[in-house]
């Protein structure tokens, strides 16, 4: 019985060394305040230049904001995009048929994970008239995943909710 619990206490101090050895040292990966600023100044940057984008109605450039990986993952009013193209073609449809877009940030909020992840959530108000005169608006919720690749910054998985006018 006692060599039971000598192996035993052996195979369990094997099993805790065996799994120490594969943590990751956060210590070593913790951001400074200076990178976090630049990061948050990054994102920033790129998320108002999605919401003057879209301002502009120009699908080919607010696309930019979303990521060429297979791996992007989005969904806005209930509807989850299977790739980047099809944002781009909703993006489109809705700007062929648009007058005018009001977009603003109402607030945002970003938080440096790692040197290349980040989460942005926020919301934003939106209005836009349709040629035929119809009014669409509403307040979106907004959360997203950034990456960086390339020096770039773009959303990899995200999602909109909207609050319509009641």
């Amino acid at each position: 019985m006692k060599k039971v619990k000598i192996v035993a206490m052996v195979v369990l101090m094997l099993f805790v060394a065996a799994c120490n050895s594969g943590q990751v040292n956060t210590s070593k990966m913790a951001l400074s305040n200076e990178e976090k600023q630049e990061i948050i100044s990054e994102v920033m940057a790129v998320s108002s230049k999605w919401i003057d984008d879209n301002n502009a109605m120009n699908p080919d450039r607010a696309i930019e904001f979303w990521s060429t990986s297979p791996n992007l993952r989005f969904a806005e009013f209930g509807e989850f995009f299977v790739n980047r193209d099809s944002i781009h073609s909703t993006l489109k449809s809705y700007y062929d048929y648009t007058r005018n877009m009001d977009v603003k940030w109402l607030s945002r909020d970003v938080r440096p994970i790692a040197k290349n992840i980040a989460l942005l959530s926020g919301k934003f108000q939106f209005k836009m008239v349709f040629n035929n005169g119809e009014v669409f608006e509403g307040i979106n919720a907004f959360t997203a995943t950034m990456i960086k690749e390339e020096g770039k910054w773009s959303l990899i998985q995200g999602h909109e909710s909207t609050k319509f006018p009641e």
